[in-house]
């Protein structure tokens, strides 16, 4: 195939020092690292050369768990590592591990509870998917949380949020079944609004992922 051919391709495993091989994300930084997050080995950074790897027991830099999700980079040269143990920041320029969420109960919560993915939207928000929250962060110029919104837990049905994506400038998830638009109203809750009715699947089916090509949209499920 002539398309195929323009590509050089390799594999890397555990016999090339990978140190695990269920890959559950890849991720291409600012400076041109790949980031390989593992289902058990932690978190690996790939220069194309060696691996450089990242665990609950890597020093300087440690993680809250080997079980990593979902990387992302924000506007400030921050890779936000979502496992399900919670959040890890780490500082792309100076590879420290930084805290940017204060000492209130409700963002030590975000910062230790489990997370499912974690996106950053065209205006440089950081988005948290939860089992059964989803949280907004927004910054100051300094690079400092100067906002953070999360999703309410509705008393009839609880929230099982499976997937985030930004997708023609809205932020579709997929929850029970079905896909939503979120986005924050006028008084500054998090809204969900249901993309089409011939989108919801029923609760039975689990969301996994969420993409458009040629304005047709792709939805992956399990």
């Amino acid at each position: 195939n002539q398309q195929v051919s323009k590509y050089l391709f390799n594999s890397y495993s555990v016999s090339e020092k990978l140190p695990h091989n269920f890959i559950d994300d890849l991720f291409k930084d600012s400076r041109g690292f790949i980031w390989v997050a593992t289902g058990g080995g932690g978190l690996v950074r790939f220069d194309g050369y060696e691996f450089l790897t990242l665990s609950v027991n890597s020093a300087p830099i440690s993680l809250k768990s080997n079980y990593v999700r979902k990387v992302c980079e924000d506007g400030f040269n921050r890779l936000w590592v979502a496992s399900n143990m919670g959040i890890d920041v780490i500082n792309l320029r100076t590879m420290q591990k930084i805290s940017l969420f204060s000492e209130k109960e409700t963002e030590k919560s975000i910062e230790n509870s489990g997370a499912q993915s974690v996106i950053k939207d065209r205006n440089g928000s950081i988005w948290i998917l939860t089992v059964e929250k989803i949280h907004k962060i927004d910054f100051d110029k300094k690079g400092n949380i100067y906002r953070l919104t999360s999703s309410k837990n509705n008393s009839s049905t609880a929230h099982a949020f499976s997937t985030i994506h930004e997708i023609d400038n809205n932020i579709l998830v997929g929850d029970r079944g079905a896909v939503y638009i979120a986005s924050v109203s006028q008084n500054g809750d998090l809204v969900f609004k249901l993309l089409n009715e011939t989108l919801d699947f029923g609760e039975a089916v689990f969301i996994s992922s969420l993409l458009k090509k040629d304005n047709i949209l792709w939805i992956g499920v399990d």
